[in-house]
């Protein structure tokens, strides 16, 4: 919904809070980067003091963020009955995958999955099974927030994934292990004790850019569509042509376009920029990526640490739910499994470490990748 202004003034009031924003939110993400003592070189410095402090932004800016919603107007009265039914002293209490939401924009500058509704309410991403989209993306069209869509599996094969190591090795030496982990997981699905188990998978986990091109070339152009459902990357992107890094080499985006197409993507990684501008180019990827026909990215605004055991929790909370052999549920539902499995982790060992609040989706929240037992699938609008 456009927000309109019935005067100078308050335009400019709204552009003032809209800069103080973007500000705050840079120079946050420069704590990470920039800084002389920069979580990203010292992960050994985010104590649990300044994972407070960051706690404390990340509340500070989500505020602002609603602040810019215009008071008394239809937009502002329905975020006020979302983030009431958060309250737990309401009788329209509801859980937060009831609701799905979607936040189309040009500005991908601001974190709206932050947005706070007072100091007493959680975050926007809390609340409901919430998703970015570009006010441009084709993924626009044709989709109702309310409504879960399902897409169609390949016959004959059971479906896969692709994990992809974005690293040299040695600047993230865990992600290795991580993918491995993650692969293991994801084939060991059937498994499992049938309330827990997920669907029938496979996985293809390349050890260089060799085994990956071999892949490549195992599965031309029609037989990859709709059959790898879930592609996981986990490294850094860049600035310039190359875009990804794949095994210390570059890797262009349009070699995936045919195993993204109908699949779920996860960019688990951060930019080899600094700043906004880190952020702009991962608009740009997510937007590509989108284009190429994948139907949603999960994408940290800030970068977590390379820690094996918090990844592990996270991923396989997320998959347990997008891959349930009954009941799977939406991206943005399987979004919020992952960050509440997250969170609670933390707050087991006693520490106060923001991450889970990082992992955001630029899509639509409520395709699925499977339909559920005894329902008859759609087609792809």
């Amino acid at each position: 919904m456009p927000i309109y202004f019935k005067d100078d003034e308050r335009q400019r009031r709204w552009q003032k809070q809209y800069n103080n924003i973007v500000t705050r939110f840079e120079t946050l993400i420069r704590s990470f980067y920039d800084s002389p003592d920069g979580y990203v070189r010292n992960p050994e410095l985010f104590t649990s003091r300044r994972q407070e402090r960051v706690n404390d932004e990340i509340d500070r800016i989500g505020s602002m963020i609603y602040s810019l919603i215009p008071p008394n107007t239809p937009l502002c009265r329905w975020f006020d009955q979302l983030f009431d039914s958060a309250d737990v002293g309401s009788s329209i209490r509801r859980r937060p995958e009831d609701k799905h939401v979607t936040i189309i924009t040009n500005d991908f500058n601001i974190p709206w999955h932050w947005m706070k509704g007072s100091a007493i309410t959680p975050l926007l991403c809390e609340i409901c099974s919430l998703g970015t989209l570009q006010l441009a993306s084709r993924n626009v069209i044709g989709m109702n927030s309310d409504e879960a869509h399902v897409f169609e599996v390949m016959p004959g094969e059971p479906p896969r994934a692709l994990f992809i190591n974005g690293t040299t090795g040695a600047d993230l030496p865990f992600v290795g292990e991580e993918i491995a982990s993650l692969g293991d997981f994801i084939r060991q699905g059937k498994n499992q004790p049938r309330r827990g188990r997920l669907k029938p998978f496979e996985a293809d986990v390349p050890k260089n850019l060799a085994s990956f091109r071999d892949l490549w070339w195992k599965y031309p152009q029609k037989a990859s569509r709709n059959l790898f459902r879930i592609i996981h990357y986990s490294g850094h992107w860049n600035s310039g042509d190359s875009e990804l890094t794949a095994y210390g080499d570059p890797l262009d985006a349009e070699k995936l376009r045919e195993f993204v197409d109908s699949s779920f993507l996860a960019l688990d990684g951060c930019s080899s920029s600094r700043g906004l501008q880190a952020w702009s180019e991962m608009e740009n990827l997510t937007s590509k990526l989108l284009g190429f026909g994948a139907l949603g990215c999960v994408v940290t605004t800030l970068p977590v640490k390379n820690d094996p055991i918090a990844s592990k929790i996270f991923w396989e909370a997320l998959y347990s739910a997008l891959l349930a052999d009954s009941r799977n549920a939406t991206l943005g539902q399987a979004l919020i499994r992952g960050r509440q499995a997250l969170k609670a982790y933390f707050e087991s060992i006693g520490s106060a470490n923001p991450a889970w609040a990082f992992y955001q989706l630029i899509g639509n929240p409520s395709v699925k990748l499977f339909e559920e037992e005894g329902h008859a699938s759609r087609e792809r609008p």
